[in-house]
């Protein structure tokens, strides 16, 4: 748009074109929209029309549509209609259409000053054409920048590409924004948009119908030197952002659109072609990608609902060939989701295992590969001929609502001599995927010189950070730990200078380093270990790369994971994860659990922090601490670090609304008056909303700058949270503990917070009493208070159960884990042998559990 005074004013054409716009409260954007059209080059006043339908605007739409119209009044038509849905403007527009190719840009989106000329140039000299396609590009609002990162823009990499509508390979084209069609074959085989085809795919119905049903003789054209722009507008409102917790997407959409269409195609050529495959397979490989061990994800849906699209998926894919699954790479797609595709819908497994290397331990000499499979599977390594066995093996699951997805198997093979590695599944030779190439036969040292090469290690200095603007916590425990206990270490520890615990640390003589300096940077680059309690973005990849993925990752940990975080842990490459109880080890580390992580990886070693914890506890206090957790939903988006936004309406969100009515009822005044401190700790990402909260004087406002939280947690008799892991603290201390989850619903459905629930079950694992409600809380309160805060018997049972450790020995366990991941592995290989026998006998394979036996015996001598 900004080189267009640098263009030619206007081009004459040879084709007459109508934009067909369905129109619904979009007055923000309407200048925009027209501006780009009418300043085409071509000649807009002799070549373009511009039909508006106003699908009952509420707002100034149809005011600036008249305003524009009387500028040009030949060339823009408005109509008015009740509120119907875009599919039934665009039905009503195609009525008025009097050109010979017709379009749908979106009022809310634009073009390119060039984009109806290249268009006509294009058709006035290629005969036979139907139908075009061109390029949508991103536009964010927000940022005011655009982004060429649509997975279909592959189909213009090479130039304007010509294909016959009977073949059109792997150019699909699904939006009728971005095409042009003629309106003949539009009215001659009577095609319109489905009105109940909602929240999406209406488009894709509407140009596969044409498609179909226009001459198979005639060519699809894809123009690439012009841009449709798609807004992708700041407030989430555009139409497919929203598409998601609509009941229809995973009904009607599939039902009538992707189905249907492939029983039209049927029909017609007696086999769906493969492009129309593809079609429905682009569509539909998105849903994985959202439901995929995401429970939650379709807690809008009841369950008769999920039956019944689970039925339609069934029915789908029973017109998709095995090879198009094993051929379509498109949105990403790669083996994983074939394997789950062909064992999940088709009930069987590819001809041809493909196994990738996926990580390395130089120290240990061992390699990460990992394979999928949806059936039991016999595996044999092979190094220069000779047979090895595993050093760790994990099973992880893959669940789509309740049905298995596919399992992915993580082997670490110790790789001391170096030579040809080979993979046998079920007898068959499996390729070996290495940086983007495949092997029959993967030379070892070839690996291994190549994660060499990267290693960007060259100090053994080990830097320990808890948050960038925030001690106190795992991290600082340890530091303190191996300052007193292995001087000889090299150590820093990460904070920002701002931080309330920086000048703490400095006079207790803690090395360090400034969050963000030069010198935290080039300590950052050449360290050997990076040891956290949190493992957020802004830590492992610093360097916006993937620079840091060399160094020893440890995870200290910020509390006890009880809730699934796999989706979010799966992403993180961590060399030592440490735990603190059983269950939670357990959910983490054993097989079918849907965490990648296992045994080389976990370690149950207990907290840092909890071996000071138990010194100076307090059990004659009189102190009420409720210190709720966050949502990620109510507060604003990430800025940089634990940065971020501030939410407008914070005030406004159920969360607020509770824990401001609790903070302000009477019976804490009650309360504060028999003796009892009230202490209110919010989240670090809720302390900046404290100014909007009115607080009674009597309440103490813990902040994080005052330090030393866990002094707060000994001087407690009464805990009162709603999700966070500070219950394990307290509990660990045997105190008392109420659970106030009034939004219990919302907090684990889809896209409330960062977790989903996982093995922990508050009302049977729990410490305390659960209240969903502000008369439950002040019930189950009274009843402690009268009791004195004593811990009921039933919840310190579960206390006495949960605690592997009691000691004060956690640090150095996990020091020696530390420490272990540079030293040989001499794990025994008998467990994971047995456990090889135990799923051969489960599955009936006598034989095989049989030949292991022999293994075991071989390996105890």
């Amino acid at each position: 748009m900004k080189l267009k005074k640098y263009l030619p004013l206007k081009y004459e054409g040879n084709n007459q074109f109508t934009i067909v716009s369905a129109v619904y409260n979009v007055e923000k954007y309407l200048d925009e929209y027209f501006d780009s059209i009418v300043k085409q080059s071509l000649n807009f006043k002799k070549h373009i029309q511009i039909i508006l339908v106003d699908d009952g605007s509420t707002d100034h739409s149809a005011e600036i549509i008249k305003r524009w119209q009387a500028k040009f009044p030949q060339n823009i038509h408005y109509f008015y209609k009740e509120n119907g849905g875009q599919a039934s403007a665009r039905n009503l527009g195609l009525q008025h259409v009097k050109t010979e190719w017709v379009t749908f840009i979106d009022p809310d989106d634009f073009v390119s000053s060039d984009y109806f000329y290249k268009t006509d140039n294009f058709l006035s000299n290629n005969a036979n054409i139907s139908i075009v396609g061109c390029p949508l590009v991103f536009y964010f609002e927000d940022k005011d920048m655009v982004k060429d990162t649509h997975p279909l823009k592959y189909r213009f990499a090479k130039g304007d590409v010509v294909l016959p509508l009977s073949n059109l390979k792997d150019h699909l084209q699904l939006s009728a924004s971005t095409a042009f069609f003629k309106i003949d074959n539009i009215r001659n085989a009577h095609i319109y948009f489905d009105e109940a085809m909602k929240p999406s795919f209406e488009d894709a119905k509407f140009v596969t119908d044409y498609i179909l049903n226009t001459d198979a003789s005639t060519n699809a054209a894809f123009l690439s030197k012009i841009s449709y722009f798609y807004r992708k507008r700041s407030d989430g409102s555009s139409t497919l952002d929203g598409a998601w917790n609509n009941p229809l997407l995973f009904s009607r959409v599939i039902e009538k659109g992707c189905i249907e269409i492939l029983k039209t195609a049927k029909m017609k050529f007696g086999k769906v072609p493969e492009h129309i495959q593809r079609i429905v397979l682009y569509h539909i490989i998105w849903y994985f990608g959202r439901i995929v061990n995401k429970p939650a994800a379709l807690s809008h849906l009841s369950e008769e609902q999920k039956k019944h699209f689970v039925a339609l998926l069934h029915e789908m894919f029973s017109y998709i060939d095995e090879a198009t699954i094993l051929r379509f790479n498109l949105a990403g797609t790669w083996f994983f989701q074939k394997v789950a595709l062909l064992g999940l819908f088709k009930n069987t497994a590819p001809k041809n295992q493909i196994a990738y290397i996926e990580d390395f331990d130089l120290k240990k000499k061992q390699i990460l590969v990992k394979y999928f499979s949806n059936f039991p599977i016999v595996e044999q390594w092979v190094i220069n001929g000779k047979e090895i066995f595993p050093k760790y093996q994990k099973e992880v699951v893959y669940d789509f609502l309740g049905s298995l997805y596919t399992k992915e198997y993580r082997t670490w093979l110790p790789c001391h001599d170096m030579g040809d590695l080979e993979l046998f599944l079920a007898g068959k030779r499996a390729k070996l995927t290495f940086s983007g190439k495949q092997f029959d036969k993967l030379p070892i040292e070839t690996v291994f010189t190549s994660f060499k090469q990267k290693s960007t290690v060259k100090s053994n200095a080990w830097i320990l950070m808890d948050r960038d603007n925030q001690a106190d916590d795992n991290a600082e425990h340890l530091y303190r730990y191996i300052s007193e206990n292995h001087p000889e270490q090299d150590i820093y520890f990460a904070l920002k200078k701002t931080s309330s615990d920086w000048k703490r640390l400095e006079q207790d003589g803690f090395n360090l380093l400034e969050f963000g300096s030069s010198a935290f940077e080039s300590k950052l680059k050449d360290c050997e270990k990076i040891i956290s309690s949190h493992v957020d973005g802004y830590i492992t990849h610093y360097f916006k790369d993937d620079s840091l993925l060399d160094k020893d990752y440890v995870f200290l940990q910020h509390g006890i994971t009880k809730d699934d975080l796999s989706g979010w842990l799966n992403t993180k490459k961590i060399a030592c994860f440490v735990t603190a109880t059983n269950p939670e080890y357990h959910s983490i580390v054993d097989n079918t659990t849907a965490y990648k992580f296992g045994k080389k990886e976990v370690k149950l070693t207990g907290f840092p922090r909890y071996d000071r914890l138990l010194i100076n506890n307090n059990t004659e206090s009189k102190q009420i601490l409720i210190m709720p957790t966050w949502r990620s939903s109510i507060v604003g988006t990430y800025i940089s670090g634990t940065e971020r936004t501030r939410n407008p309406n914070f005030m406004k969100t159920n969360y607020a609304k509770h824990w401001h009515g609790f903070m302000n009822h009477a019976i804490l005044k009650e309360l504060n008056d028999q003796g009892y401190q009230i202490v209110f700790a919010p989240h670090p990402s809720i302390q900046e909303y404290m100014d909007e909260f009115t607080v009674p004087d009597f309440i103490k406002i813990y902040s994080y700058s005052e330090g030393n939280i866990q002094s707060v947690f000994q001087n407690t008799s009464i805990l009162i949270t709603d999700y966070s892991s500070v219950a394990f603290d307290v509990a660990y201390l045997n105190k008392a503990i109420l659970y106030y989850q009034f939004d219990y619903d919302e907090v684990f459905s889809s896209g409330n917070h960062t977790y989903q629930k996982g093995y922990f079950d508050y009302n049977r694992d729990g410490f305390g009493a659960v209240a969903y409600n502000e008369t439950e809380l002040l019930a189950a309160l009274k009843d402690l208070v009268e009791n004195q805060a004593k811990v009921p018997d039933l919840y310190q049972t579960r206390i006495d159960k949960t605690f592997q450790f009691r000691d004060s020995n956690n640090c150095e366990r996990v020091y020696q884990s530390i420490t272990a991941l540079d030293q040989p592995d001499t794990t025994d290989n008998l467990p994971i042998i047995q456990n090889m026998i135990t799923q051969a006998e489960n599955h009936h394979a006598w034989d095989l559990a049989a030949t292991l036996s022999k293994l075991c015996l071989i390996q105890a001598v």
